[in-house]
């Protein structure tokens, strides 16, 4: 397998597992809202993390 293809699988795996979390989250939440606030339930040190990613 070359390694184009490898990139390529993983990149492809990645988008899935992406969509398959979004699609989850989605059925969970209420509302578009408590949707892009996550229900104000995100553990501090994954609100750290993408904190000090933005910043």
């Amino acid at each position: 397998m070359s390694a184009e293809a490898i990139i390529f699988t993983g990149v492809v795996v990645y988008l899935i597992m992406m969509l398959a979390v979004g699609v989850v989250a989605a059925k969970k939440a209420d509302s578009a809202e408590n949707f892009m606030v996550t229900g104000r339930r995100m553990p501090i040190w994954i609100c750290t993390a993408i904190y000090l990613n933005i910043s």
